[in-house]
């Protein structure tokens, strides 16, 4: 359920593979229910690969859009179009105390994030 789709198709994964993971935790604790209902394995593989997550705010209408937004970008199906690191996820996700989410416009990159590259 938290395999990201570039992994269902054997791609190698980068931290924006657990970036995935963390929307798919944040859409099942916002909505109640995982983002793909189905359990049996081809069917959610199929799914992750053609169509993209429902957006939060189809499912979770009482969750805020500034929120929505992160957990929107963090299950896009390209991982170039997720935030690109852990810290433009955490300073979206801080800064919803109003108006748009901070960060997520530095969300697509046009290189892979090294695992220890450092964006402090």
């Amino acid at each position: 359920r938290y395999l990201s789709p570039e992994q269902v198709i054997g791609e190698p994964p980068d931290a924006r593979a657990d970036l995935y993971a963390l929307g798919v935790m944040l859409f099942e604790a916002l909505a109640g229910r995982p983002p793909f209902a189905d359990d049996s394995f081809w069917p959610r593989v199929l799914a992750r690969r053609t169509p993209p997550a429902p957006r939060l705010a189809e499912v979770a209408p009482h969750v805020g859009p500034a929120l929505g937004a992160v957990v929107d970008a963090l299950l896009e199906t390209d991982p170039d179009a997720r935030p690109r690191t852990a810290q433009v996820a955490l300073c979206a996700l801080g800064g919803l105390s109003g108006g748009s989410p901070p960060g997520l416009a530095d969300t697509h990159s046009p290189r892979k994030a090294g695992p220890t590259e450092n964006h402090a």
